[in-house]
């Protein structure tokens, strides 16, 4: 039996839909060598052609796009298309026979240059949101990292198939130089084991494909056959969609499952997949379907360093500079960042750049911040790019440039960075070296609100009520505000209490109002507790309580709310709710009158100054000065105190 392989190609090429759409076909035979069967001899042929059918559109589009920029700010080239490729194309077989010595099969693609870059570029961007969730979530010390890092699986995948390729030629020739029974028996084995490789992988591609489109059970169903046909890469990625969960549009297609997710992950290990080995460290550093054990989670982070896979340097950085499972070695932790980092794994040259820029772990450093900022905001992460906005914007560390700023919040706000997004609307709305743009910050407040950040969406309802950049609408006011404030944006729910207490916009609910500025308070917001201390004081939707209004002006005068600070003080100069005290009294307004600055003031602190002008004409609680007290007077009134104006203008007179 001949033990080499004939190709016969035939390429066939029609339009459909557009001038560059192409059908790929392909036909290939293979002779059947003495080990083969049907299953074995259609594997092998399915892969030849197959592969010839992926590089001739990795060819094709690389021919149409020269260069190609993705989503991470790198570039494809005709063999990244080609592998990838295998993950967004779905092979069809037109024809198929087999006579027990050659099998015959005829396959297509139909692909378009532009469709095939456009899947891509969400392939790519499915791992992109996962490494900005968890960027997000390692700030909180939650952290999952499990992204099923589907380009990465893909890339490994091909690698398998090429190194089960080459194993099967060797075998054939090894076959020509062995006599004995026994080890033709062996050669068996082997042969049988790589052909089933390749059998996985294919099973493991084409679930890709589903997965990317969203048939996730027709996903699941082909990573669970190359799982249980021992297929590594199929068992990470199985255990990534019980790990997470697989939903859509409400609808449950794998319940969360950490223990199996577990199952999957270490059976994926135990076959060496360095990926897996991040995600089993993950399992045991959180308590994920197993106990707790920090240094099981080094033991796997550290394998996967070793194999120089920069996710698991980092993380093994992580435990250096945390002291988890190892004693703390801030000098092992950087090692590991930049080893990360020098292989371009930009979230690593984030944290770095995070850890100069802070200088809580290591000496600050904005210089070696701002450089690795900039290494990783040029790989495309946005979190990045925003952080060197902040920077340029404030000028921290570096010569203040609200262009460079505008440049960096940009491009993260083109790359879907709602923080960005918002960014933009308060740069236009409030730069001080161009003239402001309320229609331009409405422009940027809206997309990043529609993308639910409750800032923004705060924002756009006071830039409604104000009329600022959009027609004046308190109803929409209100609309907006209530939303940010039902998604817990504290700022939000002291507004939604300011407007029900007044009724702007809305009803006035003095009962409602009082809940909001609870919600507020218990976050921590001064001015909801000097608000709130208020309508006890008044009895406003709440039983009249002195002794709570004195109590809540007091925790927020003492942290400085120069609103909080003028209530007390106004308690204190009436003797309301307390023993009157002018001294006191003085000392309160004097703390409320000097907060504040030209551009931004509270009225507390206006009406301090007025007052305080007034005690020291008076000599209430302070020595009589009428010196002090015209000074405080002009201060009064240049901030628009109405009464200080017109004592002002009567004194002129």
């Amino acid at each position: 039996m001949s033990e080499k392989i004939l190709v016969f190609i035939v390429l066939f090429s029609s339009f459909v839909s557009s001038v560059i759409a192409k059908t790929y076909i392909r036909e290939y035979t293979y002779e059947a060598t003495e080990f083969d069967n049907k299953t074995t001899s259609r594997a092998l042929a399915l892969q030849e052609v197959k592969r010839d059918l992926l590089n001739e559109i990795g060819t094709y589009v690389s021919a149409k796009v020269e260069v190609t920029r993705s989503n991470n700010g790198g570039y494809y080239s005709s063999d990244d298309i080609t592998t990838l490729s295998a993950g967004v194309t779905k092979l069809e077989v037109l024809d198929e026979k087999w006579n027990g010595k050659v099998y015959y099969i005829k396959a297509q693609i139909m692909a378009d240059p532009a469709d095939i870059l456009k899947s891509i570029d969400k392939l790519l961007e499915l791992e992109k949101k996962q490494k900005q969730i968890e960027k997000v979530e390692d700030d909180l010390l939650q952290e999952k990292t499990t992204t099923a890092d589907l380009s990465k699986s893909l890339i490994d995948s091909k690698k398998e198939v090429e190194n089960a390729l080459i194993e099967i030629m060797r075998l054939k020739k090894e076959l020509s130089k062995q006599q004995t029974r026994e080890a033709k028996r062996l050669i068996e084995v082997a042969y049988v084991e790589q052909v089933d490789v390749l059998i996985s992988n294919q099973w493991f591609t084409d679930g890709v494909s589903y997965f990317k489109t969203k048939d996730y059970e027709k996903a699941y169903y082909l990573f669970k056959k190359a799982a249980d046909n021992g297929h590594r890469i199929a068992q990470n990625n199985l255990g990534y969609m019980y790990h997470e969960g697989v939903t859509d549009k409400d609808k449950v297609f794998i319940a969360q499952d950490y223990k199996k997710a577990f199952y999957w992950y270490e059976k994926s290990a135990m076959q060496g997949y360095v990926v897996a080995f991040v995600n089993l460290g993950t399992m045991y550093r959180f308590g994920f379907g197993v106990n707790q054990h920090a240094r099981k989670s080094v033991h796997w982070y550290k394998r996967a360093a070793e194999d120089k896979y920069p996710k698991g340097e980092y993380f093994l950085g992580i435990m250096y500079e945390n002291g988890e499972g190892v004693e703390r070695n801030i000098k092992l932790a950087l090692y590991w960042h930049n080893r990360a980092a020098d292989q371009e794994y930009s979230y690593a040259q984030w944290h770095l750049g995070h850890l100069y820029d802070k200088g809580e772990v290591v000496e600050q450093d904005y210089e070696r911040a701002i450089y690795w900022y900039k290494k990783s905001a040029n790989n495309g992460d946005y979190f990045t790019q925003v952080d060197l906005g902040e920077l340029y914007e404030n000028g921290d560390g570096v010569v203040q440039n609200y262009d460079q700023a505008f440049h960096w919040y940009k491009k993260a706000a083109d790359s879907g960075s709602y923080i960005a997004e918002y960014r933009l609307g308060k740069m236009y709305e409030n730069r001080k070296d161009v003239a402001k743009n309320y229609e331009t910050a409405f422009y940027w407040y809206k997309k990043s609100a529609d993308h639910n950040w409750s800032p923004a969406q705060n924002k756009i309802g006071l830039m409604y009520l104000e009329g600022k950049g959009v027609t004046q609408d308190n109803a929409n006011g209100v609309y907006w505000i209530r939303l940010s404030a039902n998604e817990g944006y504290s700022v939000a729910q002291n507004k939604m209490g300011q407007l029900l207490q007044f009724g702007t916009g809305v009803k006035k609910d003095y009962k409602e109002s009082v809940y909001w500025y609870q919600q507020a308070a218990e976050q921590g917001v001064l001015v909801s507790k000097s608000n709130l201390a208020m309508m006890y004081f008044n009895g406003f939707g709440v039983d009249k309580d002195l002794n709570k209004a004195v109590l809540l002006s007091a925790e927020a005068a003492n942290k400085g709310d120069a609103s909080a600070q003028y209530n007390l003080g106004a308690m204190y100069h009436q003797g309301v709710g307390v023993e009157q005290s002018y001294i006191k009294a003085a000392a309160l307004f004097q703390k409320a009158a000097e907060q504040g600055d030209e551009e931004e003031i509270e009225q507390g602190s206006i009406a301090s100054q007025y007052i305080l002008a007034t005690m020291f004409s008076l000599g209430q609680g302070v020595p009589k000065d009428d010196e002090k007290s015209f000074a405080w007077l002009q201060i009064a009134a240049s901030n628009g105190h109405k009464e200080a104006k017109q004592m002002i203008n009567n004194m002129k007179q």
